[in-house]
């Protein structure tokens, strides 16, 4: 009986047999294909993609040349920047600060910290959306209303996860 009997796999060692190698490229290349396509097409010549007709980089010309998707491609890469920075010495802090430090109340800043990360983000959202529209406010930033409050949202949002 002991000879065929297997020893158990380990859930990591999985992609060390071939089949299921096999299958994770198989799933890739079903992922990607789709996106490379896209990709390579989108410096065709041609007003349908169909058939390539050349190569062009005239639209690319034309997006860039636009004043509105270049605002539109830059104000989310500001406020990704800016979130991200603020975020990592936020979390940083607070991580150091729970961690290192016995204070009141630990357990309890510890538990409001985490809240983002528990709430639905579509329920955070609403809930920014409903308290910058109530105080107006800030409107002293540089930017418009919107993105400033949309940057200190996702400061909000993201420095748990740091924290954490």
């Amino acid at each position: 009986m002991a000879l065929f009997a297997r020893t158990p796999i380990a859930p990591l060692e999985y992609s060390r047999t071939l089949w299921m190698r096999a299958w994770v490229g198989l799933v890739m290349v079903f992922l990607y294909a789709p996106l490379i396509v896209l990709m390579i097409f989108s410096f065709n010549d041609s007003k349908r993609n169909v058939v390539w007709r050349g190569f062009t980089t005239k639209y690319y010309e034309k997006a860039l040349g636009n004043e509105q998707l270049v605002e539109a491609l830059v104000n989310p890469l500001t406020i990704a920047a800016l979130a991200t920075i603020a975020s990592l010495v936020l979390g940083a802090v607070a991580a150091v600060m729970l961690w290192r430090f016995r204070f009141p109340l630990k357990g309890a800043i510890d538990g409001t910290i985490s809240l983002p990360i528990i709430v639905p983000e579509i329920c955070l959202g609403v809930a920014f959306l409903m308290f910058f529209a109530a105080v107006n406010w800030p409107t002293d930033l540089i930017w418009p209303f919107n993105l400033g409050a949309i940057t200190i949202a996702h400061i909000t949002f993201c420095f748990p996860f740091v924290t954490m």
